[in-house]
């Protein structure tokens, strides 16, 4: 029992983390990682961390749930793949243009689409 309780709290965590990363975010980004390695994922964190923006990799679910919860109408178990939540704070366009330049080197990296102040915005 103490590992289900463990686990609980941990994912809430998550689905708080993830919440409040995107009522901050002035841009949010979703994307299918599927066949990305870790060390590109790694590399592509760095990048965006050096502008100050976070990637977190979550199952759909909990993301589904954070995105509930910061009041957000959008499904990510709608979306193909394994999907990563790119969040930039400071800037609208950098988190979609370092993600765009990343996918243009890494071609299993797949941009869905994101928000841009609180409207979706799909790849097209």
């Amino acid at each position: 029992m103490k590992n289900s309780n463990g686990a609980r709290k941990q994912k809430e965590e998550l689905i708080n983390d993830l919440s409040e990363k995107l009522i901050k975010a002035k841009a949010a980004l979703f994307a299918d990682y599927t066949g990305v390695t870790v060390a590109q994922i790694t590399n592509l964190r760095g990048e965006l961390r050096k502008e100050n923006i976070s990637a977190k990799v979550a199952k759909k679910t909990l993301i589904d749930l954070a995105l509930k919860k910061a009041g957000l109408a959008e499904e990510a178990k709608k979306m193909p793949g394994q999907v990563i939540l790119i969040t930039g704070e400071d800037d609208e366009v950098a988190p979609a243009k370092i993600s765009y330049k990343f996918s243009r080197k890494n071609d299993k990296l797949k941009i869905l689409g994101g928000f841009l102040n609180g409207n979706f915005i799909d790849q097209a």
